[in-house]
């Protein structure tokens, strides 16, 4: 009877094992490239539901950015391009900014910035109805959601290993007056003899 019993459990365990994969089948993959008029592009067309009056998003185009133009040529075992051979892939970006400002445009985006070194596109605020518009725009390749970023240090100050300076070598920081330049000195800091807060 035990025997029986514990045969029952591992063909239930079994069952659910096998039939899990079904009901969690991955999602679909956001960066398909997908049908848009005669060709692909990638385009979460979860994008277009956004709530929201406008969303911010890159717009890839299709000419090789100059870092890109680079690496292709290092990958394929050439010599680096000259200075000016990167200013003429540039000077082709440019030509294509241009010819495809007007379209995005057109479709009632707003630019908000162009790339063309480490990426060939647009940063732009659109109306998420408009999205599959702007897709269609022949020189268009990918349209993302741009993402923001926001700095923390809740993660890194732990490896820092301050507490362990503090107690194994009796080094506290007494004394010593630490300003960060790059991000501005506060000179109304009490610390820096202004009259401000500590």
């Amino acid at each position: 009877m035990k025997r029986y019993i514990i045969l029952l459990a591992v063909m239930a365990l079994m069952v659910g094992v096998l039939a899990a994969p079904a009901g969690a089948a991955d999602p679909p993959d956001r960066a398909t490239p997908q049908r848009v008029g005669d060709r692909p592009v990638v385009l979460d067309e979860t994008l277009t539901m956004a709530a929201g009056n406008t969303i911010q998003v890159f717009v890839q185009l299709s000419e090789k950015s100059v870092a890109d133009y680079v690496a292709s040529a290092l990958e394929a075992g050439a010599p680096k391009p000259s200075p000016d051979a990167q200013k003429a892939q540039k000077a082709k970006i440019d030509r294509q900014q241009a010819d495809t400002r007007h379209d995005l445009m057109a479709t009632g985006a707003t630019v908000v910035a162009s790339l063309d070194v480490g990426a060939n596109g647009f940063i732009v605020d659109v109306a998420p109805a408009d999205l599959v518009e702007l897709a269609e725009i022949p020189s268009v390749v990918s349209v993302a959601r741009v993402t923001t970023f926001k700095p923390t240090n809740e993660t890194s100050v732990p490896w820092i290993g301050a507490p362990s300076v503090w107690h194994n070598l009796s080094l506290t920081g007494d004394g010593v007056t630490v300003a960060v330049i790059d991000t501005g000195v506060d000179y109304d800091h009490k610390d820096f003899g202004g009259l401000g807060a500590a």
